[in-house]
């Protein structure tokens, strides 16, 4: 079974959090996603901001970090090494491409796609990785 965790930059302060997710109305009958740390005993459910959420693949790169939803990787299919973003589409997570209309047919839960794989950074943070591409 793989784990459900989520990730998304705090308000207050832009760090990211870790957690399970949940989305509520404040005052003003707005939408607020909350994140709630997988920390024990930890109080605190930061606010984040809604477009920086994003979701564990359940698969780590050939280092050994965690790959998101959002993340930046490099993938070295066929000789050709190019950044790729990591997306939820049609039902799994797949690399997009801005050379490509639809996402590469890649899924990445594939166990044999790890050694391929290196995050490299992540869309809200680094978006230039992603020029030119």
């Amino acid at each position: 079974m793989r784990e459900i965790v989520f990730r998304g930059k705090r308000l207050d302060n832009g760090k990211w959090e870790y957690g399970g997710v949940s989305k509520s109305l404040d005052k003003e009958c707005k939408y607020q996603y909350n994140i709630h740390p997988v920390i024990k005993d930890y109080g605190e459910c930061p606010r984040i901001e809604p477009n920086t959420l994003g979701q564990f693949t359940g698969l780590c790169d050939k280092n050994g970090k965690k790959i998101f939803e959002g993340d930046i990787v490099i993938c070295d299919f066929d000789y050709k090494i190019e950044p790729m973003e990591v997306i939820f589409y049609k039902g799994g997570f797949k690399l997009k491409s801005d050379k490509c209309k639809e996402p590469y047919d890649y899924s990445i839960h594939d166990d044999d796609a790890n050694p391929d794989l290196l995050v490299v950074g992540n869309i809200h943070d680094n978006p230039e990785l992603l020029e030119g591409v």
